[in-house]
């Protein structure tokens, strides 16, 4: 009886979900700079414990919530789950270049079919 019922926890469900909803929002403020993006991608992008997702003060607005552990949790995985969604300027140019070479094979093949049924 003691273990299920809202004494058991030291937070409430209700305190947490407030923290990861600060979390969430100040994760919009966060971003890993060029030398440490570098190695994360490097190191293979897959440890959210690394210190490179701590929030500080200039990432936190309420300082005291870096005391809980249930905002730095959901703020380490929000901002891991951040960077990796980072793409770079050459991922944009091979998805654009491959888009725009399959519209221009396209359009030239119905051209070719057009031209050629125009003949017969």
């Amino acid at each position: 009886m003691f273990l299920t019922s809202g004494f058991a926890f030291s937070q409430t469900p209700s305190n947490n979900d407030s923290l990861k909803q600060a979390a969430l929002a100040d994760v919009n403020v966060f971003k890993l700079n060029k030398p440490d993006l570098i190695t994360f991608r490097k190191a293979g992008r897959s440890n959210f414990r690394s210190d490179y997702f701590k929030p500080n003060t200039n990432t936190t607005r309420d300082t005291s919530l870096l005391k809980d552990s249930v905002y730095v949790q959901a703020f380490r995985e929000a901002a891991f789950v951040k960077t990796r969604k980072r793409r770079t300027t050459g991922h944009y140019l091979a998805v654009g270049g491959a888009i725009y070479l399959g519209v221009s094979l396209v359009a030239a093949l119905v051209i070719a079919v057009g031209l050629f049924q125009s003949y017969k």
